[in-house]
């Protein structure tokens, strides 16, 4: 489906997105996602892996894409070690309009070692004080990050699946 990791300064603890037959939650495979998570890391204390759905829309997909009122649903499967220490490291799952405004879904503390949902429901109404509009969305993705207080780094790979919009 076109993912791929952030490049933005700031948002670089995801280096890596390939497709893989090594985990799945269902079916065959699954999007594997090399983190490189570092607290307090300027670069590194976050980071999201993405697909521009102008440029790699899935099947019969028209952009951008009206997702008011929709909800966003997917799959996360992280090994040991991928909580960290101090302070949760946690995923969130968003979503871009037109204009690059994001947004994020509510963040969930990783579990580790067992497939875990995650998921975001999208206004129904542009939203007044960001200017986000879920009528007019053109990126989808995943984050993960260290939360304040967070004291361990990780270093491995989270494994995301199932990724759909309802």
């Amino acid at each position: 489906m076109g993912w791929v990791a952030q490049t933005l300064l700031g948002n670089q603890a995801i280096t890596e997105v390939t497709q893989t037959k090594e985990r799945a939650y269902k079916g065959c495979g699954s999007l594997k996602a090399k983190v490189d998570l570092i607290p307090g890391d300027p670069n590194k204390n976050d980071g999201e892996t993405l697909v521009d759905l102008i440029k790699n829309p899935p099947s019969g997909v028209i952009t951008p894409v009206n997702m008011a009122g929709k909800t966003i649903t997917c799959r996360i499967w992280a090994p040991k070690g991928a909580l960290g220490s101090g302070a949760r490291n946690f995923i969130q799952v968003f979503v871009k309009d037109s204009k690059f405004i994001g947004y994020y879904g509510p963040d969930r503390d990783i579990q580790e070692e067992k497939w875990f949902e995650v998921s975001v429901t999208i206004p129904s109404e542009k939203v007044a004080t960001t200017g986000f509009d879920p009528t007019d969305i053109v990126l989808v993705g995943v984050k993960i990050g260290a939360r304040v207080g967070a004291t361990g780094s990780f270093n491995g790979f989270i494994y995301i699946d199932v990724y759909d919009w309802k």
